[in-house]
């Protein structure tokens, strides 16, 4: 068989952001445009043998995946000349900040599957990719993956036990290559704003490499699938374990070397875990069945290195420092912890607030402890109805939102139990501090805690004290969708159709449980390797 396809995505994000004048930052227009265009066009050859007890079948083909975005970003310059006119024109000048990126990736690839007896199977896979944005020198990546099974259900001895349907363990390897974004290896200048008048240009604070290579993942994992009782009951685990190196990171340079980071292949990340899946038809008749599914993963993850001379990457340090740092999970939060007592009481100041650490120290990973779902569908002649149960257990986040909520005195807690009225005596001891170079610190004298504070010193130490405060466990529980839909049964159709279905559904409708009380933790999460802020 021979068969050729292509597909598109497209898609255009805009916004327009406004500072009105009078605003304490300084009055601004902002109109920004992301246009984006994906095309995949695919050929692929397949061919397929059956003998008595064998079978054989592969396929080759080649893709062409071709990758264009393009950015207008206008920002007015200077403040806005007449109030709530927002418009480009209404200011002294504009910084325009324009891009374009295309990437294009060639691929080939082919497989291979073989089967003896419904009972063993082993498929391989080879693909060859040459991308756009990697040096010619190093734009072929080649990785290939291995995958054996066995289907034990079809063993003579085990077709005789009722209870049994299907079963079957499986091992498999594989290799998988990837690119980077486009434009990573020269040098290029970016718009700055106008310097009297005139244009300004400057090159970014990090270095791009002429030299990358591409990331490769290792991977090898092996999966138990059971299936009970005519398919009423089944349960599919899975072990993986992956490794990835020589990834594309920006890595810190002195900045006396011209820039604050340079582009390199370094890194060493480990993730192992866990994946079940449980699923049952607890009910099933002509009239009604009721199916459900049960999930439960964990993911334990480990940086095992970063580059020669470099423990901690700065993935970011907006609003709070987020890390990540060798022989930790990734995403470190790192912000100034309580000072506490060799006991554990925290330490206080003088003036009644919480004292806090000299230098950042870890207060937690954004990475989860596990995830779990479930998941519903019920049929009744020709209604449905499904439900779908989502939750997250562990990790954590930093809130902003809670930070200045707590600063402006506009959360609940600033006026519970007449603290406003009355002050507060924090919880703690006061004592004596030493703090040691290296971030350690010495407690000694300490002694019972008596200094009333207002009201608005104690919300104002929430905002400028430990950033511990500011941290949360991101553990929810969600009603993440709902659907409804009629499916009517058509008798006679011209055009081939016997079923139609309609659906409704919801998304996101109920927290049923988040382990914070003030922010969901979801409305934290930000894009690419920022996460929990």
């Amino acid at each position: 068989d021979l068969t050729g396809r292509v597909h598109g995505d497209t898609y255009t994000h805009e916004f327009q952001d406004r500072i009105a004048v009078y605003s304490r930052s300084q009055s601004q227009y902002q109109e920004y445009t992301n246009r984006f265009n994906e095309y995949n066009y695919e050929f692929m050859a397949t061919a397929k043998k059956q003998w008595d007890q064998f079978s054989l079948s592969g396929n080759l083909g080649g893709n062409i995946r071709d990758q264009k975005r393009r950015i207008s970003d206008a920002t007015t310059q200077g403040g806005l000349i007449v109030p709530q006119y927002y418009n480009l024109k209404n200011a002294p000048s504009v910084l325009n900040n324009n891009a374009s990126y295309h990437k294009r990736v060639y691929s080939v690839f082919g497989s291979v599957s073989a089967g003896w007896n419904d009972l063993l199977y082993i498929d391989g896979t080879l693909r060859n990719d040459w991308s756009s944005t990697l040096p010619t020198s190093n734009n072929s990546f080649l990785y290939p993956s291995l995958t054996g099974s066995f289907v034990f259900s079809e063993l003579d001895a085990l077709q005789q036990l009722p209870f049994l349907t299907f079963g079957k363990v499986r091992l498999g390897w594989a290799q998988v290559g990837n690119d980077t974004d486009p434009y990573q290896l020269q040098q290029v200048f970016e718009a700055q704003p106008a310097f009297n008048g005139n244009p300004n240009y400057a090159l970014p604070s990090t270095l791009n490499n002429e030299l990358l290579k591409p990331e490769i993942t290792s991977s090898w994992e092996a999966g138990l699938n059971l299936v009970f009782f005519n398919n009423r009951l089944g349960i599919d685990v899975t072990y993986y374990d992956n490794i990835s190196r020589n990834q594309i990171l920006p890595v810190p340079v002195s900045s006396s070397f011209g820039y604050d980071a340079k582009v390199l292949n370094a890194g060493r990340v480990t993730n192992r875990g866990v994946e079940v899946t449980l699923t049952g038809t607890p009910i099933r008749n002509e009239v009604f069945e009721w199916n459900s599914t049960v999930n439960w993963s964990r993911n334990q993850n480990r940086i095992d290195k970063l580059a020669d001379g470099v423990t901690t990457l700065e993935l970011s340090n907006t609003l709070v420092t987020l890390v990540a740092r060798e022989g930790q999970p990734y995403g470190q939060l790192m912000g100034y912890d309580f000072v506490y007592t060799p006991d554990g009481q925290r330490v206080v100041q003088e003036d009644g607030t919480y004292l806090r650490t000299t230098q950042l120290v870890p207060l937690g990973s954004v990475l989860p402890d596990f995830l779990a779902g479930w998941q519903n569908q019920f049929r009744y002649h020709n209604f449905s109805l499904g439900f779908l149960i989502d939750s997250r257990v562990g990790g954590n986040f930093f809130s902003q939102t809670y930070k200045v909520g707590m600063y402006a005195g506009i959360l609940d807690r600033t006026a519970a139990n007449g603290i406003r009225e009355s002050g507060i005596i924090v919880d703690g001891v006061k004592a004596d501090v030493t703090f040691h170079p290296d971030g350690t610190y010495s407690v000694s004298n300490i002694r019972p805690n008596d200094t009333r504070i207002t009201a608005q010193e104690w919300a104002r130490n929430e905002y400028n004290g430990p950033t511990t405060f500011s941290i949360f466990d991101a553990t929810f529980v969600k009603l993440r969708e709902i659907t409804f839909g009629y499916t009517f049964q058509l008798k006679s159709s011209r055009i081939g159709i016997s079923k139609l279905g309609v659906n409704a559904y919801g998304r996101n409708l109920w927290n049923i449980y988040t382990k914070s009380k003030y922010i969901d933790p979801e409305f934290t999460n930000s894009g690419g390797n920022v996460q929990g802020i």
